[in-house]
């Protein structure tokens, strides 16, 4: 399975992701870059909070999807997974 499906369905399963979870995870440098890929290709919202780690020392973005009926629909659509 590739990165990005990888990550998809770790967001489709409603979980928030991290640059760091990413590459503990999936082994994935550039988190943001395939985030970006699969909003180009299955045209659906990726959201992303800034939160802060490390004793509120840095910032870093937190991907999430808001509405995962509509991106599991539009999926199937693209028959994605």
């Amino acid at each position: 399975m590739s990165q990005k499906r990888k990550i998809l369905s770790h967001l489709l399963s409603g979980k928030t992701l991290t640059r760091l979870q990413s590459f503990k995870l999936f082994g994935c440098f550039e988190l943001s870059a395939r985030i970006g890929e699969l909003e180009r290709e299955i045209n659906i919202s990726i959201d992303r909070n800034s939160i802060t780690v490390g004793e509120g020392k840095k910032k870093v973005k937190e991907y999430f999807i808001k509405d995962l009926d509509y991106a599991t629909n539009r999926i199937k659509e693209v028959s994605l997974l």
